[in-house]
């Protein structure tokens, strides 16, 4: 292929344009783009809101549901992501959110560089669906697997732009009560499925050949509960996040079987009243404490087996708006290491106790192996394991950086 390569995928220059349409049959030039929809307002204070049930999983179930599916360029074969592919992607290829299960964001690939890349031009250009757009194309063997606002997915041919299949979930939206659903920023592949979470909170499995839907489950809420940071998949569990920004509850991590679609376990960040943590929530009732979550990616340390995640703040976020003067809030804004296939937490960290500002705690979370010398004299230094030893030369420690 003659064509100039790109970092990500190091398939043939592409340019996606983000704006409003739906379906386009080719490779075209996009019209101007749709206003975003407003944030909602911040909830000014203690209102009356319905008791909703803690969300639960549903059964999942087989099947194309109401989904529509077209193919008009069906893929007559699809290598199998696996497990050892995930751990260590191709360069060529681009398999998650954030390039790795680290997360580090970055490519490898050295064609386009400082020198040449002026000379970059744009090769094809193809409309998306109207609504909030984020989204982080995947490449996988040449082929393009984007995911659009509002649920559509759609695989292209990553040199042409040419539209091999797309999936476009009937959703309900006289009864969605979150606007954060609609952004799509990454879907997964693992194994011959395809893995996105809709806004109506399904978790749903795509055979990635074709588009076509294989199973679902309803990972609850009451149409509340969003993600929109896309699941990724470890070891054979799907691991997804939850916003409960506009929810009346709080919301949790869960973890599904990547077969059948079964929930393995599922992680709330809010405590009940008795359970550990209640204290440090002011005496509020369990049913006052509003909207933590994780809106935000999990990244995974093959070193460690180990996932990372980090929960947001709470809702209303001023303290005096709450009523809880002083409370510290157990499970907002904490760091948690987890086990992928049980759920069970390994440790966790909270680190804004009594957050005032809405700061969360939820953004990426990169496992790096570096030399760490902390100053045992130093005056307020707050580290965790400051007596441990750190190596010498290219020998580190495994740390876990972020913003907090």
């Amino acid at each position: 292929m003659g064509a100039m390569r790109l970092g990500l995928g190091g398939t043939a220059l592409i340019a996606i344009l983000m704006a409003g349409a739906a379906l386009a049959q080719g490779p075209t030039q996009a019209p101007a783009p749709e206003p975003a929809a407003a944030a909602p307002a911040a909830t000014p204070g203690p209102v009356k809101v319905p008791i909703v049930p803690t969300p639960v999983s549903g059964t999942p179930k087989m099947g194309p549901g109401q989904s529509l599916t077209a193919a008009p360029h069906p893929m007559t074969a699809f290598t199998p992501v696996t497990d050892a592919v995930l751990r260590r992607p191709d360069p060529n290829d681009w398999l998650m959110l954030r390039g790795n299960y680290e997360g580090y964001g970055f490519s490898t690939l050295k064609q386009v560089d400082r020198s040449n890349v002026k000379g970059l031009q744009l090769i094809w250009a193809r409309a998306m669906e109207s609504g909030i757009n984020q989204a982080a194309p995947l490449v996988y063997k040449g082929v393009m697997f984007l995911a659009n606002p509002g649920d559509v997915i759609q695989a292209l041919d990553a040199v042409t732009g040419e539209l091999l299949w797309q999936h476009r979930r009937a959703l309900p939206r006289d009864k969605l009560r979150n606007t954060w659903g609609q952004r799509k920023r990454s879907v997964f592949l693992y194994g011959d499925k395809l893995y996105f979470v809709s806004w109506d909170n399904f978790l749903v499995a795509l055979d990635a050949k074709t588009g076509k839907q294989l199973w679902e489950v309803d990972r609850g809420g009451d149409f509340y509960v969003a993600n929109t940071m896309g699941p990724i998949v470890v070891n054979g569990v799907v691991l997804a996040g939850s916003s409960c920004q506009e929810a009346p509850f709080g919301c949790f991590v869960t973890g599904n079987d990547a077969e059948t679609g079964k929930e393995l376990w599922r992680n709330f960040f809010i405590p009940r009243v008795g359970e550990k943590g209640d204290e440090t929530w002011g005496k509020a009732p369990f049913e006052k404490r509003w909207m933590t979550g994780m809106w935000g990616p999990i990244t995974h340390d093959p070193a460690t087996g180990l996932i990372f995640y980090g929960s947001s703040g709470v809702g209303p976020a001023a303290e005096s708006q709450r009523r809880q003067p002083g409370a510290t809030l157990y499970g907002t804004n904490t760091r948690y290491a987890v086990e992928p296939r049980t759920g069970k937490i390994v440790w966790q960290h909270q680190v804004l106790p009594r957050d005032n500002w809405d700061q969360e705690c939820t953004f990426e979370m990169l496992p790096v192996t570096t030399p760490v010398n902390i100053d045992p004299q130093a005056q307020g230094l707050m580290a965790v394991g400051r007596g441990v030893k750190s190596g010498t030369g290219s020998v580190g420690r495994r740390t876990l950086e972020g913003v907090p």
